[in-house]
């Protein structure tokens, strides 16, 4: 599969490092995540991100081993912005279903920040931007129709369609997280 690049922009009220630290490590274990659905690997799959764990430190086995795929490649001046590249394409759809989650939960909340990530794929940004405003609608439904969206347009999808259901609970899990420390950073400004 063709690797991609993906923009990671920290708002200015987000600008600390100790909260980016935190942030940087739960995007990192999403790719991780995301590079153990895209090789199929239901067993690990279930081992550390089953409904059952409560998530990864920063020296688990799985973040060395799929982890490293993804490197920042450039950073940009003016503002926390990260370049990833190196990473699949589920990377590239799971992480922005994950941020998509988080701005949706920070806007409920009436919390008013930026915290962006565009994939360099100009057809996933669009049909990540769609699902993120809710034109596919909530839930399992929504990732449902975003995976099929993107069938229809060549991405090989199956195996990311195959694990809907854990994709839905590991984003959700992971944007209740990046809120939090969102949250704790806002909340001090």
């Amino acid at each position: 599969m063709e690797e991609q690049n993906l923009e990671v922009y920290f708002g200015t009220r987000i600008a600390n490092l100790y909260d980016v630290g935190y942030l940087a490590t739960d995007i990192q274990q999403l790719i991780a995540f995301s590079e153990m659905v895209n090789e199929a690997d239901a067993e690990s799959i279930e081992k550390y991100f089953g409904e059952k764990t409560k998530g990864l430190n920063r020296f688990a086995k799985p973040l060395e081993r799929y982890g490293k795929s993804s490197e920042i490649t450039d950073v940009r001046k003016g503002s926390l912005a990260l370049i990833l590249s190196g990473m699949a394409v589920a990377a590239t759809i799971i992480v922005p279903i994950a941020i998509a989650k988080v701005q949706r939960q920070l806007e409920q909340e009436g919390l008013e920040t930026t915290f962006e990530i565009s994939p360099e794929d100009e057809n996933i940004k669009t049909h990540i931007n769609a699902y993120a405003s809710g034109q596919y609608g909530t839930g399992i439904d929504a990732l449902n129709y975003l995976f099929e969206m993107l069938s229809r347009l060549n991405y090989n999808t199956t195996v990311v369609a195959e694990h809907v259901y854990r994709i839905e609970d590991v984003t959700d899990k992971y944007a209740g997280r990046m809120v939090k420390t969102i949250k704790r950073n806002v909340g001090n400004s």
